[in-house]
């Protein structure tokens, strides 16, 4: 999203001073700090205010405080904004016009009410009792009187008169229309997610001014995991708690989830107390303090066992996937010499491990993307352009049979044309029975040098004692492709850190090392939720109250 913004500011005289800039980014940030990208200096302005996101070729305002928010257009409810919208946002007036060039919108931002005018306009307003004709007494009286009504007759008559009819119509229609029951008996801003149902409490609140109900949640959500497993350990304080206890709505700052580490800790500081027979770990209220770091790695790449092993504690702690793959030679400072040429190459990271599409974990290493520009399967010095199949070990034999049977054919074929075997009636059989005895010979000497050197490069391959043409074969690789099953890490938040300063691949010589980060490592950058030099880190940073794979909630919910 390209945002187009004009800066607008005015001398003594009214005059305006326009000021451009443009933003290129995936959300636009409002706010005070210094690496917003639209940076508002008013200190009645929160440190990031509000964001501009784009979801199918629309634009929304998102405020993360909205009691100093207001957005003048169409859809204000659901804070979508075009050409026309004006955004009220504390002294600020955002007017939105019809971009210019290639921008995809375009703002004008305006300082509307400074701080030294706020004093001035009160003291100038003020209003006293004694200046009108009528008494305090039948002033009270009045007000008392027209905000009982405004604010308690009318919305009840409104929200009971037609209940039977609503109630018949789907969620998404039923309707309050009146804007005075709207704006003050509404509890609060709905967050973004949940905007939609903005006139339609009822979607929520099952029972009028009732707490919503976890079947409520459930019938939207119904794939929401257990955090534990229900049938391996019965916690009912954890799974016939609330979902209000976490996800809180009509909160003012506009954070659907708490994320809050005294919820956490207070069951995961003594787990023995809520779960006897748990073998986790405590976690203590300190981060610095946190258990280290157990990762998942496997320990049998035939079979795919996987075991959780920590990495600061366990010496053994290595993966055994079958793979040769020393990282200190293919990541060297200098570089690497491409086989068989005289051809230098400096890898990187990047060359091999690219994130997915999510940027959370990283795509899968094959062979033909990764590998085969440099290791190429070719048998034979005099056809380079022929090379054997990957990941196809049991084939490999018959195609060099194959390759050479043809070449020796060609050679008996010409012996039998122009050479002394012409004349020799039994010569073409024997010159066949010669040219299936050569290609056998060569085929069982390059098998060898095959499966040894070309396949042995990197696999783990093994000499059989059984006869046949096949008596070797190659171990199955196995690689982890999730580390942290019970966390979760975003490398695309990490994209502006060097990958050596978490994996030290230059100094790895075995692929069975485990080149991930120890708890130290990341403490350098993180620190606990209160932390000012360093990243603000909570429990739900890395971890998921919800559990993938474990039974969801909808499926016990009746139970």
């Amino acid at each position: 999203m390209k945002l187009q913004i004009k800066f607008i500011s005015r001398n003594r005289r009214g005059l305006p001073t326009v000021r451009e800039s443009s933003v290129i980014a995936d959300f636009v940030s409002f706010g005070r700090r210094s690496d917003c990208d639209v940076q508002l200096p008013d200190p009645r302005i929160m440190l990031q205010q509000a964001s501009i996101l784009e979801r199918d070729g629309r634009f929304y305002f998102i405020s993360d405080d909205l009691a100093i928010t207001r957005i003048i257009g169409e859809d204000s409810e659901t804070n979508r904004i075009s050409v026309g919208t004006v955004v009220e946002l504390g002294p600020y007036e955002l007017h939105f016009e019809a971009p210019e060039n290639d921008a995809d919108l375009a703002v004008a931002v305006e300082l509307v009410s400074p701080l030294d005018d706020g004093l001035e306009r009160m003291r100038a307003s003020r209003l006293e009792i004694g200046q009108t004709r009528a008494g305090l007494a039948l002033c009270s009286w009045l007000v008392g009187l027209l905000a009982f009504v405004g604010l308690v007759v009318w919305p009840f008559w409104e929200v009971t008169h037609d209940a039977a009819e609503r109630e018949a119509q789907a969620p998404s229609e039923q309707a309050i229309q009146s804007p005075l029951v709207l704006a003050y008996w509404k509890s609060g801003h709905l967050t973004a997610s949940h905007r939609f149902l903005t006139r339609s409490c009822v979607a929520c609140h099952e029972k009028p001014f009732g707490a919503v109900a976890n079947t409520a949640c459930l019938s939207c959500h119904e794939r929401a995991a257990h955090h534990v497993d229900p049938e391996e350990m019965v916690l009912p304080e954890v799974q016939k708690g609330a979902c209000t206890a976490c996800h809180q709505e009509h909160r003012s700052e506009g954070h659907l989830v708490l994320n809050d580490d005294p919820y956490c800790v207070g069951c995961h500081q003594d787990l023995k107390r809520v779960a006897a027979e748990t073998a986790l770990l405590d976690i203590p209220p300190a981060l610095s303090e946190h258990p280290p770091f157990k990762a998942t790695v496997v320990v049998d790449a035939s079979s795919g066992k996987r075991v959780r092993k920590a990495l600061s504690t366990e010496p053994g702690a290595v993966e055994k996937s079958n793979l040769r793959f020393p990282h200190h030679v293919h990541v060297a400072k200098q570089g690497i010499k491409v086989p068989g040429t005289d051809r230098i190459r400096k890898l990187g990271c990047a060359d091999c491990h690219a994130p997915d599409a999510g940027g959370l974990r990283m795509q899968p290493i094959n062979m033909k993307e990764h590998c085969e520009s440099c290791h190429q399967l070719v048998f034979d010095s005099s056809a380079k352009d022929r090379s054997l199949p990957h990941a196809k070990p049991r084939a490999i034999p018959a195609l060099i049979y194959d390759f050479y049977l043809a070449q020796e054919a060609e050679k008996a074929r010409d012996r039998l044309e122009y050479g002394t075997s012409k004349a020799d009636p039994t010569g073409k059989a024997t010159e066949l029975h010669l040219a299936l005895e050569r290609a056998k010979e060569r085929q069982q000497g390059i098998v060898e040098f095959v499966f040894k050197s070309v396949c042995g490069t990197c696999h783990e391959a093994t000499e059989l004692a059984k006869e046949g043409d096949f008596r070797w074969t190659v171990e199955p690789v196995n690689l982890s492709q999730h580390w942290f099953p019970k966390a979760r890490f975003d490398h695309g938040a990490h994209r502006t850190v060097d990958c050596g300063d978490c994996h030290d691949a230059r100094k790895s010589t075995k692929s069975s090392d485990i080149l991930l980060p120890r708890k130290e490592t990341c403490l350098k950058c993180h620190g606990p939720a209160d932390a000012l030099s360093r990243v603000p880190t909570t429990c739900g940073t890395c971890h998921a109250f919800h559990v993938e794979g474990l039974p969801r909630m909808a499926e016990t919910a009746a139970d």
